[in-house]
């Protein structure tokens, strides 16, 4: 009786969801999106920005989830491009790491087209896993590159604070 309680518990237990493709149960306790807002780039709308995290609070030291919907057509390479950038400019100066860091995103980010989702999550483990429209794509097992990652949206020397005050909901 007990392992079916625990079944039907499994089952109907509320989860959210990225976008309805991948359980952010499976990386996140008690998933709740904290907030989301928009990239626009002179007059370009690049990309929505979603942030998820347990109950809806952000701790950079918790697991959570960016979930990024792209509103028009780039280039897997060039998302790994900037994405080096911008880690470069968070303070990785290490060539070598941001050369390998650079060759395992350009592996894993594909081409994506307008309405096509990527998500990045970072685990409990302090990986990074990422999903392009529910489906694995692929992880990198560096908690230092998940970090700066991250960062690249969430650090408070972000080179985009008003897109990560709307993302924490926040005066900071």
């Amino acid at each position: 009786m007990k392992n079916v309680i625990i079944l039907l518990a499994l089952i109907f237990a509320p989860t959210a969801s990225f976008g309805g493709d991948v359980s952010y149960g499976r990386y996140i306790p008690e998933p709740q999106k904290v907030n989301q807002t928009r990239l626009t780039y002179l007059f370009w709308d690049v990309y929505d920005i979603a942030l998820y995290a347990p109950n809806g609070t952000y701790k950079n030291d918790a697991p959570f989830a960016l979930e990024i919907t792209y509103l028009l057509d780039l280039e897997g390479k060039d998302i790994a491009k900037v994405a080096k950038k911008e880690m470069k400019k968070l303070g990785q100066k290490n060539k070598d790491t941001l050369a390998k860091w650079h060759n395992q995103m350009a592996e894993i980010f594909p081409n994506v087209e307008k309405g096509e989702r990527l998500v990045g999550i970072k685990g409990a483990d302090g990986y990074a896993y990422f999903y392009n429209d529910g489906t694995f794509i692929g992880s990198v097992q560096d908690p230092e590159f998940t970090q700066y990652f991250f960062d690249i949206w969430l650090s408070p020397n972000t080179s985009r604070p008003d897109l990560r005050r709307e993302l924490l909901k926040s005066d900071a």
